[in-house]
């Protein structure tokens, strides 16, 4: 122990070299903590994830891979045992155990509204055979429990730090700055990283093709053109998300069904894809676990949706934000076309956007469903099921269907993988005869990178900052 506590201090004192160009970074949005049990906004993990690390990580082709953990066994469906990396300590100099698994997830338990509580339900109990050995007992068997530990975070048993890459030097503002873990297992080629938050995207990547910053994360696609013409390179990478337009199923007239399916017939899909992502046909991704192309999909033919309608006109509201106005825009020309008329309302932020949402004030919304374990399940779980305690947290639609609860919860408690996608693919097919929500298209996500830098793309949407490296 004596010999890790000096190498360690050795590390992290040799610090940063005087004069090292540090790397700037145009990033949205501002994070309300770096708590990482506090918040579960996508975005935000991808920047913490730089300062903390899970027990296991998606890998950049949202495989499961080793992090903390060197490996695990699985004895039976309700065991794991996973087995640590001796090589690592936390960002104040000491080495992380098996107590400091313990003791994040006994964290997150006690957390009043932590959101991270579902991901670590199905844990029974833990056990730590000895300080590098850590076991826990399920309640029953789930699939999914390596994708649900792969977002939590490990921090110290004594205090809120981190193993990751890189380390808080100090937030101030809008600015965040990170340094270099010199105790960090693997070679850092950049050590010293500058933050810049905004609030709003567009705006952001206007400051950004302007100048500012050598990296933006999630560079928004109205703006690609005039990024290629000043040449900043495009980082392609392509998450299991999905674009939905969501019905509020309370409201007059989109809680009639007829009316659901007529929109979803007027609205070409392909055309609103276009450059923009892969069109959907279903709830799940195609890199997301349990696609299939085999759901029953809603083809393109206004003719048919104004014929449902029998001349009815339909009038109703899309709320959609600032950087989808054109999406909007076009969408509002198709509905047009079959006897709809809809009223786009942009709010002024997103915190208005998801007030208006949450508060049941519109009709119709688009939104950016985020699938953070990569897992369809998980998915149709958090999306379509009736809410309730543990199911259900991002079903904006006051959306229920006994048969469909029924199948997303058996799809939990079965390990085999073709069996599994079966219930899925039957759950998701119950779901669009409903049609809480028309299933867009899975979007194509940028970073924009320039002055030389290259950064590895991640399709969980993830900022791997330890890839960063400078062409010579």
């Amino acid at each position: 122990m004596v010999k890790r506590i000096v190498l360690f201090s050795l590390l992290l004192f040799s610090g940063c070299r005087m004069g090292e160009r540090e790397v700037v970074i145009v990033f949205r949005p501002k994070p309300l903590t770096l708590d990482p049990h506090a918040q579960k906004i996508a975005s935000v993990r991808a920047l913490l994830e730089n300062i903390y690390e899970p027990l296991v990580v998606y890998t950049p082709s949202l495989r499961i891979g080793p992090c903390l953990a060197e490996y695990w066994e699985t004895p039976d469906d309700t065991t794991w045992i996973f087995h640590l990396r001796e090589d690592v300590y936390f960002h104040t100099g000491k080495p992380f155990t098996a107590y400091d698994v313990k003791a994040t997830m006994e964290r997150i338990r006690g957390m009043k509204g932590s959101p991270y509580i579902d991901n670590i339900s199905p844990i029974k109990r833990m056990e730590i055979k000895d300080p590098y050995t850590v076991v826990f007992y399920l309640h029953r068997p789930c699939v999914t429990f390596l994708n649900k530990l792969a977002t939590v975070f490990i921090i110290a048993e004594d205090s809120l730090t981190g193993t990751g890459p890189y380390r808080i030097e100090k937030m101030k503002g809008d600015t965040l700055i990170l340094s270099a873990f010199e105790a960090y297992r693997e070679p850092l080629e950049v050590k010293r990283i500058r933050i810049i938050f905004f609030e709003s995207r567009p705006y952001a990547a206007k400051r950004f093709v302007e100048g500012l910053g050598d990296i933006m994360y999630r560079f928004p696609f109205s703006y690609i053109e005039e990024a290629r013409k000043k040449g900043i390179k495009l980082v392609h990478f392509n998450p299991p998300h999905i674009f939905l337009l969501g019905f509020n199923l309370k409201r007059y007239p989109v809680n009639d069904p007829t009316v659901r399916r007529a929109v979803a017939l007027a609205i070409d899909r392909k055309r609103l894809a276009l450059g923009r992502g892969e069109v959907m046909d279903g709830y799940i991704s195609p890199n997301a676990e349990g696609y299939s192309p085999e759901v029953h999909a809603i083809s393109y033919n206004p003719s048919i949706a104004r014929r449902l309608l029998k001349g009815r006109r339909v009038r109703f509201t899309l709320l959609i934000t600032q950087d989808l106005k054109s999406m909007g825009e076009e969408i509002k020309e198709m509905l047009a076309r079959a006897g709809i008329d809809v009223r786009l309302e942009l709010p002024k932020d997103n915190k208005e956007f998801f007030h208006k949402i949450l508060g049941g004030e519109v009709d119709a919304f688009i939104v950016l469903y985020l699938n953070e374990t990569g897992d369809g399940g998980d998915a149709l779980a958090s999306l379509f099921h009736t809410r309730e305690e543990g199911w259900g947290g991002e079903n904006l639609f006051y959306y229920s269907n006994p048969r469909a609860d029924s199948l997303i919860e058996s799809v939990f408690g079965v390990m085999d993988r073709k069996e599994r996608n079966a219930i899925l693919l039957e759950a998701q097919n119950v779901i669009l005869e409903d049609l809480p929500a028309i299933p867009l298209f899975s979007p194509f996500e940028y970073h924009a990178v320039r002055n030389g830098y290259e950064l590895m793309p991640h399709n969980a949407m993830s900022l791997w900052l330890k890839t960063l490296r400078r062409r010579r």
